[in-house]
């Protein structure tokens, strides 16, 4: 039974990922909630690297126990036994997605599953481990072409903490934002850290090691600052800045340039054979660089310090030359990329509005890169998109977009809370045009003349000496 066992492990062997396997995850990965010890998270993102750019569906993850404990560096002598313990974990704990888009009702809602939907352990240490994926996961592991952030499989194996693990994920996620704001409750969530409820424990076990370790052992460099509460000490939001660290042993190696020989450029011509202590490869690149100075009014300063003359090159070989390493170039370009091995495709988001044809999702990304949201803001477009539909949101997006405003984030949240809409235009009509001076006067004479030769009306002395008591006037009587 046991060599059955052992023939049939050998049989359903699969490639391993290697160090610098690229991990690729959608965002919402990074803002779902599970809580899995460093053990778990490192075997859970082994086997998610063992998923294959063109695949379309899981398969069944065959680990080999010696390359992941090397790769995690871990001890491999109890691995095994270990193993069906984080495997059993991981079918039971929960995981929780939000903002999953349900294809039956056409709605986001929380999507409550598992990692693991079965573990197949191979019985008396017969060496045999797999794994397969739960399918709801499908849409957030495979063929992720857009909104997904990626890191290398090294960069979290090599990671000792939990909390260290998940930061640095939910980290590349926003690493393009360079700064986050977060809640302290969300940010709890995110870290899986839901024991830890007084924030100075929070802090002091989970959030500050966490980070030490981050700038220390990755390519990432994290900082956080505290917000409080308006008129409370208690901390209420954190802010944090990500940056990436270009660290000696992540860079990318260059060639080693050529040792320097005794000889100059001007001993070594194209029609002279190459030295034998000269490869042929630097004898070409002596070539190409002799080529570069001839033309150059500054030479490149390399090997000799003596090129020909311009003088000795004729006018027709110059552009003869410069075609045939531009054909050179092209070939070499296409060799290249050749031998380059096939990664998945990058999509990279424009900074763009969004536009009725984009899904709620895509609108939720491109107005948080394009008004520079932060996390909860983000949330509440996502609410508003939820109850109030498409078109509310896009309304208020025109109207952000049509006024200058440094501040466009909080006015665009401000246009979603209190309904703002564009203002009425007034249709009362215009006032008439006001006369010239001229032809006010001209009027007013007009008037005036009118008036003048108008019957006065004649008032009536006698009732009105009664009613006041005194006498008629000398200019009440007729004359």
């Amino acid at each position: 039974m046991d060599d059955e066992m052992e023939l049939a492990a050998a049989n359903a062997w699969q490639k391993q990922p290697e160090r610098e396997t690229v991990v690729w995850q959608h965002n919402s990965l990074a803002e779902a909630r599970y809580e899995l010890t460093a053990r778990e998270q490192k075997l859970l993102l082994y086997v998610i690297a063992m998923i294959e750019p063109e695949d379309e569906d899981f398969k069944r993850y065959v680990v080999n126990i010696p390359e992941f404990a090397q790769l995690a560096d871990l001890q491999k002598d109890d691995l095994y036994r270990e193993l069906r313990d984080l495997a059993k974990s991981l079918k039971q704990k929960p995981l929780i997605v939000p903002h999953h888009f349900d294809e039956h009702t056409g709605t986001f809602v929380d999507l409550v599953t598992s990692w693991f939907d079965t573990a197949y352990v191979g019985r008396n240490g017969a060496g045999y481990f797999a794994v397969t994926l739960s399918p709801v996961l499908k849409p957030y592991l495979l063929q992720v072409k857009r909104e997904f952030f990626r890191f290398r499989l090294y960069q979290v194996m090599q990671l000792r903490s939990s909390y260290a693990i998940r930061l640095y994920q939910w980290a590349k996620r926003w690493e393009f934002r360079k700064s986050i704001e977060i809640t302290v409750q969300d940010f709890r969530n995110v870290l899986g850290a839901s024991n830890l409820a007084e924030y100075a424990d929070f802090k002091r076990r989970a959030i500050k090691p966490a980070i030490d370790e981050i700038n220390r052992e990755s390519d990432l460099s994290i900082s956080f600052r505290e917000l409080k509460r308006q008129r409370s000490k208690a901390v209420d939001r954190l802010v944090f800045s990500i940056k990436r660290e270009k660290r000696p042993e992540l860079e990318v190696l260059q060639p080693p340039a050529p040792p320097q020989l005794e000889f100059g450029l001007e001993t070594q011509s194209e029609d002279e054979p190459v030295p034998p202590e000269v490869t042929k490869k630097f004898a070409e690149g002596l070539r190409e660089l002799a080529d570069l100075n001839r033309y150059r009014k500054n030479p490149i300063p390399a090997i000799g310090n003596v090129r020909p003359e311009k003088s000795q090159i004729s006018d027709t070989e110059i552009p003869n030359r410069e075609k045939s390493r531009e054909k050179n170039d092209d070939d070499d370009q296409s060799k290249l990329h050749a031998q380059l091995p096939t990664k998945h495709p990058v999509v990279v988001v424009a900074s763009s509005w969004p536009g009725d044809d984009d899904e709620p999702t895509e609108i939720v990304e491109k107005l948080t890169e394009k008004l520079k949201l932060s996390y909860d803001q983000s949330k509440t477009v996502q609410f508003y998109l939820d109850h109030d539909g498409k078109g509310y949101v896009l309304e208020k997006a025109a109207l952000t977009r049509s006024k200058d405003l440094r501040n466009a984030g909080g006015f665009f949240i401000r246009a979603l809370e209190k309904d703002y809409r564009e203002p009425l235009i007034n249709t009362k009509p215009p006032p008439p045009p006001k006369l010239r001076r001229n032809e006010l006067s001209r009027s007013l004479r007009s008037h005036q003349r009118r008036t003048k030769n108008a019957p006065k009306p004649v008032r009536n002395c006698e009732n009105s000496s009664k009613r006041f008591g005194h006498p008629a006037r000398s200019r009440c009587s007729p004359a």
